[in-house]
Formats: structure tokens, C-alpha cells, sequence
């Protein structure tokens, strides 16, 4: 090779070398700034989480209103209503059944959930089903007790 070939291709690799460089460079500085910005933000969510969710409790506001059972050959079935006595929208709302027998020993239970949204000053009618079937019928009991378990918070619309 002559000596001018061989000073372009130094030349052409330390300006390669360079660029690259520089390149790497910028890349490092965009994602510095890219996760500061994204720390930023997620830091900002957690902070407004915070403050816009709430936890199920006594003072939700939501009570069994009415109840009563319905009971078949195999199977006993929890018709009543809900009512929001709070200030807060609830959904997911879960509704257990436990049955005790006559010396007050629990048995079993079931559940069920209202899925919709319960506004405040809103009722909703609910069934709980204790199934059973021919081959496995529903255990026997004396006594059944109701309750609300859990509840999800909506956000109020001027929370968003």
C-alpha cells in the first residue's frame, strides 16, 4: 500500500472512531434526560394514586338494606338489596354468605360480587348463590349471616 492510502484509511477510521464517539455521546445524554423525565412522572402518579384511591372500610357508606332467603331441595339463594349511604362511587362490590349450624359452628359460605358502579344515594338488588347439586347438596345449617367484604373505589370524575 502506499503511504497515501494508508494515511486516508487512519484518517477515515479516526474520524469513524469519532463519530461513533459522538454518537454514543448523544445516546447517553437522550437517556439520562429520558429517565430523569420518566422517574419524573412516576414519581407524580404514585404521589396522585395516593390521593385518589381509598380503602373499603366500615365508613364506605354501603349497606345490606334488606335480605332474605330463598331455599330450593339443593340449593339456598340470598335475594336483598345494597344501598350507598356514603358520598363515594363503589363497584366491585362483594357480598359473602356464611352458614353456621345450631351450635353456631361454621359450615360454609359463598359469595358474589355486584359488578356495576354504585353512585352514591343508589340501591342495587343482589343474589347470592349457595349451590348445590343431587350428588352434593348444599350442607345443612341453622343460621346464615351477611355481610359486605370488600368494595373498589371509583374515581370521581374532577379526581382525573
Amino acid at each position: 500500500m502506499t503511504e497515501r492510502k494508508a494515511t486516508k484509511i487512519l484518517h477515515g477510521f479516526l474520524s469513524g472512531i469519532g463519530f461513533s464517539f459522538a454518537f454514543v455521546l448523544v445516546i447517553a445524554a437522550a437517556l439520562y434526560v429520558y429517565s430523569q423525565y420518566m422517574r419524573s412522572e412516576i414519581e407524580s402518579v404514585e404521589i396522585t394514586s395516593v390521593s385518589r384511591w381509598k380503602q373499603f372500610d366500615e365508613n364506605a357508606g354501603l349497606a345490606i338494606m334488606s335480605h332474605r332467603p330463598i331455599r330450593t331441595e339443593n340449593n339456598l339463594e340470598i335475594v336483598g338489596v345494597v344501598e350507598n349511604n356514603g358520598t363515594d362511587t363503589w363497584q366491585s362490590i362483594s357480598i359473602e354468605v356464611e352458614l353456621f349450624d345450631s351450635e353456631g359452628n361454621f359450615m360454609d359460605e359463598c359469595s358474589e360480587y355486584i359488578s356495576s358502579a354504585m353512585a352514591p344515594k343508589q340501591s342495587e338488588n343482589f343474589k347470592v348463590s349457595c349451590g348445590g347439586c343431587e350428588k352434593r347438596p348444599l350442607v345443612e345449617f341453622d343460621r346464615y349471616e351477611i355481610a359486605i367484604k370488600d368494595a373498589s373505589y371509583q374515581m370521581k370524575q374532577d379526581d382525573i
